[in-house]
């Protein structure tokens, strides 16, 4: 998955001129990293590549810890969306 992120951060560089991977924050390349699970994820289930066992514990455990922590955040702010009174939503102010 890091290639994966890596090789579509690399992209986005010489597309649009964004940083390159070395160039990300360690906060950034840590949130690149559920993207490019969904693609390689999204990219198994439509059949582009073949899935493949994950052998690497530390693979296993790293996946293991993002997908707890998007299911922390999806919780977070769907409990939040529910404390909301109806209609409350604002847009953010123009800057």
């Amino acid at each position: 998955m890091l290639a994966l992120a890596k090789a579509r951060q690399q992209v986005a560089h010489e597309c649009t001129y964004l940083p390159t991977w070395e160039e990300l924050t360690d906060k950034e390349r840590e949130g690149a990293l559920p993207d490019a699970r969904n693609y390689l994820e999204s990219a198994i289930n439509a059949g582009l590549v073949p899935a493949v066992e994950l052998i690497d514990s530390g693979w296993r455990a790293s996946l293991t810890n993002i997908n707890d922590e998007i299911e922390r955040q999806t919780t977070a702010m769907a409990t939040a969306a529910a404390d909301l009174p109806a209609g409350s939503a604002q847009p953010p102010p123009e800057g």
